[in-house]
This record gives C-alpha cells, sequence and structure tokens, in this order.
C-alpha cells in the first residue's frame, strides 16, 4: 500500500542516519556522502578525507527529522525494534546532546582535537564554545517528551523495585524507545568469559588498558606512554599525564 511504501522508504532514511550517527559515536568525523553516490573507480577517489563533525551531525539530524514525519508511532508487537518516530527523535536528540558536551563545543586551544584538519583544510571539531548547542539538545529532548507517548514504567499497584524489574523482565514497557532482542542468557552475554559460564561472552567486561585508552573530560588522555612496549606488555611503570586530572585510586562522582 501507499502507507507501507512510505514507511519502509522512512525506516531506510532512518537506518541510513542510524549508522552515519553510529559511525560519529565510534570514529568521530568520517567520510561523508549523503545522497552521493561513488564509483569507486575514480581517478581522485583518494581524495575523499572526513568532513567536520559539525556537517555530518546537522545532516544526520535533518534525516532524523524527516524520518519521524511519515514513521508510525508504533510498529506493533510483532515488529518491536522496527523503526518509529519516536526512536528518530530521540537519537537526533542524544546526538545533540553528545555534540554539545565539552568534548566536540570547543576547548579555545587547549584540546586535543583542536589541531585535526583534513587535507581541504577544513578543520574537523569546533574550537570555540558554542551554548546554543545545548540549547538545540534540549529542544530535540523536549520534541521527545511532548509526544507524550512515553512514561516511566509506574504500575501503582508494585513496589518500585518491580517497576524496574519489569523493565528488563516484558517485551514491551512504556519506556521503551528502541530496542533489540537479545538471544541468550543475559548472564551469559555479561560474566566474563573465563569465570563462571565457559562459553560466556564477557559483554561488559572492562579492562584497565581500555580505560586508559579514552580521554579525560577535559580532553587529555590519562596516560602518556600508551604505545610504549612495556606498557602493551604488561610490565613497568605507567606514566600518568598530570593534565588529565587521572587518578589510578579513589572515585569521583
Amino acid at each position: 500500500t501507499e502507507k507501507e511504501m512510505m514507511t519502509w522508504k522512512a525506516e531506510a532514511r532512518f537506518l541510513r542516519a542510524f549508522y552515519y550517527y553510529r559511525l560519529l559515536i565510534l570514529n568521530g568525523p568520517v567520510v561523508f556522502l549523503g545522497d552521493e553516490l561513488v564509483d569507486f573507480n575514480l581517478d581522485n577517489i583518494d581524495m575523499a578525507d572526513r568532513s567536520p563533525w559539525s556537517t555530518i551531525v546537522d545532516w544526520v539530524c535533518d534525516e532524523f527529522d524527516l524520518a519521524a514525519k511519515d514513521l508510525p508511532e508504533d510498529q506493533g508487537d510483532y515488529y518491536l525494534g522496527r523503526a518509529t518516530k519516536g526512536a528518530a527523535l530521540a537519537y537526533k536528540a542524544k546526538l545533540l546532546l553528545y555534540s554539545a558536551r565539552p568534548l566536540f563545543n570547543g576547548q579555545n586551544g587547549t584540546h586535543i582535537y583542536d589541531n585535526m584538519y583534513n587535507h581541504y583544510g577544513e578543520k574537523l571539531f569546533a574550537t570555540e564554545y558554542d551554548p546554543t548547542k545545548w540549547e538545540r539538545a534540549a529542544k530535540a529532548c523536549q520534541d521527545v517528551i511532548d509526544m507524550n507517548y512515553y512514561a516511566l514504567e509506574n504500575d501503582k499497584t508494585l513496589d518500585p523495585v518491580a517497576n524496574y524489574h519489569n523493565l528488563f523482565d516484558k517485551m514491551k514497557t512504556s519506556e521503551t524507545i528502541f530496542c533489540r532482542i537479545l538471544g541468550g542468557n543475559i548472564v551469559q552475554h555479561t560474566m566474563p568469559s573465563r569465570i563462571g559460564l565457559t562459553n560466556s561472552y564477557g559483554g561488559v567486561s572492562l579492562t584497565q588498558k581500555i580505560v586508559d585508552y579514552f580521554p579525560m573530560a577535559n580532553g587529555y588522555w590519562p596516560i602518556n606512554n600508551l604505545e610504549d612496549e612495556t606498557y602493551n606488555n604488561g610490565v613497568g611503570d605507567i606514566i600518568i599525564e598530570p593534565r588529565s586530572g587521572y587518578t589510578e585510586s579513589g572515585s569521583k562522582s
């Protein structure tokens, strides 16, 4: 039907924007195609380079807006996990919140990303703080709220712990915006691979090296000798970057 074709096109638009969103989160600025098709036999294909962060973010947000116009609020229980209007608006809000944070919103010459350019001379990240990015992110979050479609799981006949339990025990709740069905046992997915179940996946197990490879909120990496052979072999002392504010002990809320 016409309605089905409209929904399928909107789902395709959503998925394209979603995968650009994932690329941004995982890799930062990437080679951006938009609506263009690429002939990989072109002589100047080697001139392709990453586009600035803001260029891709703006395009992805516009695509989520367009998809939201033609996506249904609900796909029904049988199609749980397919794109909806709420999913498009929520991912737009997430991306704008991510983009407004200090890591991608200018650090005035003290930031690890300040001197990153593509080979066209375009700066890949903002270098001046822009408070309107927070306003734009707040507006996007409000758009999801104003749908009046989602709410906290709050069965008055149950206590708060039982309501929280239902988020994970029920197939669909009033809090579910975009989900996927996780096959297998949740314990099997999360337990470290060499503890307990012999075929567990360690899906949420962190190592110290993973922690060390993430920059701090102020943009500095915590460890200076990440690439040294002694560090990678697990021997020798680590060299903490004092400007990062990182400490090996204690916690900070």
